[in-house]
C-alpha cells in the first residue's frame, strides 16, 4: 500500500531521506487477487488511475460506482459460475453439490453458481468450503502511460482489437473482457500420461442457451466410462401420473402419483392430471381418452327376453280385462266401478307394461330422452286413477249415513278432475 501511495504522489521514502517529484503513474498493472486487488481499486478509484488486473475476477469489482477506473483482462465469476450451471444442466443433472474455496473469489462464485442453478431448477443438495492455509501472492507490476489518467480511463473504455493468436480483445461496460472458456476433459493418452482435451466451449457474448457448446461424446467419465452419469433426486414421472413434491424436500425430489380415474396425463412430469370429457374415460395407461363403451341390455339377452315377455304378458292381460270391461259396461257392476277411470287405468297399465320395452335394445337420443319422461308420466297416472277410486269407495261408505249427501260433492266430474290434477301434481 505504501508503495502504491508513492507511486500516486511521487513521493518516495528513502532510509534517512525524502526524495519529491512528479509521480509518472498513468495505470497500474495487477493484481492477481481479488482481496488485493479490492484495496487497491479502492484507493486509486478517487484518483483516476486505472487498475488493469489480469487475475481478479470477483464480480464484485464489475460495480463501476465503487470502482471506477478498474479494467480486467479476464472475464468475471459472473460468466464462469453461470457456465458451470449451465454445463450441468446441458448434461441433465438436477441433483448435485457444490464446493468453492473461502475466499472472495470462490464465494463470490459460488453465489452466482447457486442463483443461476435455482433459476435453472437444478438442486444443490450441498456446498462447502475449503480452506488455503498459505495464499499466493504475485508481483505488483506498475507501467507507466504517457498520457493523463483521465485520457487513459477513457481510452481504454474504447480498445477494441484483434492479438496475433486471432483472439479479439476488447472491454464491456462493467470493465470487463467478454468471457471465454474452454471446457476440457482430463484424460489418459495412448502412452498412459494424461492430457487436458478440448470437449467443448462457453462464450458469454452469444445469445442465452446457444452460449454452451459441449460434446458429450467426447468426454471420458471416472473409471474409462463413456456414457454419462445420471445426477437425480428422483426419475420422471412417465405419463399416466403426476408429479408430487415430497414435503420437506427440494422440488427436484418428488413422488409419481397415478391419475385418478377419468383423469389423464400425456406428458412426462406433468404437474397435474387432466379431466376427461363427459362421454371419454381414461385408458388403462391413464395417459389418453377414449371413447366409453356403450353397454345395454339386449333383447337376445336372458334377461332382456325374460323382461319382454313380461312386459308382453301384461299388456295381453291388461287388454283382456279392458275388452271384458267393454262387453260388460252396461252391468251394474261396472257402472257402479266408474267405467271412464276404469278404462283410464287400464290405458295407463299398458302403457305401463310397453314403456318398459324402451329400456332394452341399443339406446338412441330419443329413445333416452323419453323412456324416464314416458314411464313416469304413466305411472303416475295409473296411481292418480287408483286413488281416485279410492275415495269414490270411501265416500260411497260415508254415504249410506242417514242425511249424508256426500257423494254429490265428488261426482264423475270431480273424479275426472282430481285425477287430472293427481297426474299434474306428481308427474
Amino acid at each position: 500500500m505504501l508503495a502504491t501511495m508513492g507511486l500516486m504522489n511521487g513521493q518516495e521514502f528513502a532510509e534517512g531521506y525524502k526524495c519529491n517529484g512528479q509521480s509518472p503513474l498513468h495505470a497500474i498493472i495487477g493484481e492477481s487477487e481479488t482481496s488485493a486487488t479490492v484495496i487497491l481499486s479502492r484507493t486509486t478509484g478517487p484518483f483516476k488511475i486505472p487498475v488493469i488486473s489480469h487475475s481478479a475476477s470477483c464480480e464484485c469489482l464489475s460495480n463501476r460506482k465503487d470502482y471506477p477506473s478498474f479494467f480486467r483482462t479476464i472475464s468475471s465469476d459472473y460468466h464462469q459460475g453461470r457456465a458451470l450451471a449451465y454445463i450441468v444442466k446441458h448434461l441433465g443433472w438436477t441433483w448435485v453439490g457444490a464446493v468453492n474455496s473461502d475466499n472472495d473469489y470462490g464465494n463470490n462464485g459460488m453465489a452466482i453458481f447457486l442463483k443461476t442453478a435455482q433459476e435453472e431448477g437444478i438442486c444443490v443438495e450441498y456446498s462447502v468450503k475449503f480452506y488455503r492455509t498459505e495464499p499466493e501472492k504475485l508481483k505488483q507490476v506498475v507501467d507507466t502511460i504517457e498520457r493523463g489518467t483521465a485520457k487513459v480511463v477513457e481510452a481504454l473504455k474504447k480498445i477494441n482489437f484483434t492479438i496475433k493468436t486471432g483472439d479479439h480483445v476488447w472491454f464491456d461496460s462493467t470493465g470487463s473482457v467478454v468471457a471465454l472458456y474452454e471446457v476440457v476433459n482430463w484424460q489418459q493418452v495412448s502412452d498412459g500420461s494424461f492430457e487436458f482435451i478440448s470437449v467443448g466451449y462457453y462464450d458469454a457474448s452469444l445469445p442465452p442457451y446457444q452460449n454452451l457448446d459441449l460434446s458429450i461424446k467426447k468426454i471420458i467419465w471416472a473409471g474409462g466410462q463413456l456414457e454419462k452419469p445420471r445426477s437425480v433426486c428422483s426419475e420422471s414421472c412417465p405419463p399416466g401420473t403426476r408429479k408430487a413434491v415430497q414435503k420437506g424436500r427440494p422440488v427436484c425430489c418428488y413422488d409419481c402419483i397415478p391419475c385418478a380415474e377419468g383423469e389423464i396425463s400425456n406428458e412426462t412430469d406433468s404437474i397435474n392430471c387432466k379431466q376427461c370429457p363427459g362421454e371419454y374415460c381414461s385408458n388403462a395407461e391413464k395417459n389418453s381418452c377414449v371413447l366409453k363403451a356403450v353397454e345395454f341390455l339386449s333383447f337376445t339377452e336372458v334377461m332382456g327376453i325374460v323382461l319382454v315377455f313380461f312386459s308382453l304378458f301384461g299388456v295381453g292381460l291388461t287388454v283382456l280385462v279392458a275388452i271384458l270391461f267393454y262387453r260388460k259396461k252396461d252391468t251394474p257392476i261396472v257402472k257402479a266401478n266408474n267405467s271412464e277411470l276404469s278404462f283410464l287405468l287400464l290405458f295407463s297399465l299398458t302403457l305401463c307394461f310397453l314403456c318398459s320395452l324402451t329400456f332394452i335394445g341399443r339406446p338412441t337420443e330419443w329413445s333416452c330422452m323419453l323412456r324416464h319422461t314416458v314411464f313416469g308420466i304413466t305411472f303416475v297416472l295409473c296411481i292418480s286413477c287408483v286413488l281416485g277410486k279410492t275415495i269414490v269407495v270411501l265416500m260411497a261408505f260415508k254415504a249410506t249415513l242417514p242425511g249424508s249427501n256426500v257423494m254429490k260433492w265428488f261426482g264423475p266430474s270431480q273424479q275426472r278432475l282430481s285425477v287430472f290434477a293427481f297426474t299434474l301434481c306428481f308427474g
